[in-house]
């Protein structure tokens, strides 16, 4: 090898970073990567994370609002039900002979024939507590 320093080709576009120093002790500083310094970048796609975050804090709220309608829609129908059920309905051997009857008055149609069958609650619950009921073993003048 010569002392000489080699020429530099002329086709050297981005100049260089590069320092060499000589003597005895060689150092170089710099990129030293030759000719192209390839860098790179991240990109993040998706998602940040204050989008996340604001996801996530309306689906909550969506999720508590639901729960919310639910349960107050269970309350209201609930205190409807539970005051229909608790409605006293009557019972009287008089009211389980006009059931009966009409009974009787649609076994004596001819088939085919147009009909309306009209009863109350008092007097289906009459029929099954005092002549339906017995038949069909339940408890004696209770219906249950």
């Amino acid at each position: 090898m010569s002392d000489k320093p080699e020429p530099q080709p002329d086709d050297v576009s981005e100049p260089s970073s590069l320092s060499v120093s000589g003597g005895r002790d060689v150092s170089i500083g710099g990129d030293v990567a030759g000719r192209d310094v390839v860098k790179t970048t991240t990109t993040i796609t998706g998602f940040s994370e204050q989008a996340v975050q604001r996801l996530v804090l309306i689906v909550g709220a969506l999720v508590f609002v639901t729960a919310a309608c639910f349960f107050s829609g269970g309350v209201a129908v609930g205190f409807f039900a539970f005051d229909a059920l608790n409605k006293q309905v009557g019972s009287s051997p008089e009211a389980a002979a006009r059931f009966e009857d009409r009974l009787e008055q649609l076994n004596n149609l001819q088939a085919g024939q147009r009909f309306e069958f009209v009863f109350s609650e008092d007097e289906i619950s009459s029929y099954v507590r005092f002549i339906a009921g017995p038949q069909l073993g339940f408890a004696p003048d209770t219906g249950r």
